[in-house]
């Protein structure tokens, strides 16, 4: 097979790649891989533009209810590879932010493939059968505890 042949189907496999996506034998995305994937996630969600996304603007100030906070959690495990506390996007509140504590709390750990506590994996079962008021109200709540044990 000539070489550029070899080089036109490698070329349509990285094409038809979805962007963003990160298969499992991958290394850990860096920290401007996830700086973009959460402009972009974000912008999706806001019908902007990446580019006019800030990464040092809370992820509050663009208007995002505790459901969508949750929702960038559960999809930012996907993209990593591993599982993440749904209340870390409350701790860490804009992209630089989270994205330096997901790079640095990543560093010398593998994906975790580790199951959830009961209680956890519990919830979140019950979570697809609740509607988006329900779900916000449990977060609220949720959070008031987690305010209250951070103080």
């Amino acid at each position: 097979m000539p070489i550029q042949d070899n080089y036109q189907s490698t070329v349509a496999v990285a094409e038809a790649q979805p962007q963003g996506a990160v298969s499992p034998l991958e290394t850990s995305p860096k920290l401007a891989d996830i700086q973009a994937w959460l402009k972009k996630h974000l912008a999706t969600s806001l019908e902007m533009s990446p580019e006019e996304i800030d990464i040092d603007v809370d992820f509050i100030d663009y208007g995002m209810n505790s459901v969508e906070v949750v929702n960038i959690s559960g999809e930012l495990e996907h993209f990593l590879g591993r599982r993440l506390d749904p209340m870390l996007v409350l701790d860490y509140s804009n992209i630089r932010e989270l994205s330096e504590h997901l790079v640095t709390d990543n560093e010398g750990s593998s994906p975790t493939t580790s199951a959830l506590p009961t209680e956890a994996d519990e919830l979140l079962s019950k979570l697809d059968v609740l509607s988006d008021d329900e779900v916000d109200g449990l977060l609220n709540a949720m959070l008031s505890e987690h305010n209250v044990a951070h103080e």
